[in-house]
């Protein structure tokens, strides 16, 4: 029960997360800034991976 309730809440949070980001995309796409956009969401994805963007990289 314990363990469900843990998984429940680390579901919320990510819910979360991504309700943070499109908050934050979501304008940018609707006044036109499409690639701001795509940038902006990279640069977040990628901050979380610093080991992706450096194999991108190369």
């Amino acid at each position: 029960e314990k363990a469900r309730s843990q998984e429940v809440s680390a579901e919320l949070l990510i819910e979360e997360n991504n309700m943070h980001n499109y908050a934050i995309v979501w304008p940018l796409l609707r006044n036109g800034g499409a690639q701001r956009a795509m940038k902006y969401m990279f640069r977040f994805l990628y901050s979380e991976q610093p080991v992706i963007s450096q194999k991108t990289k190369g």
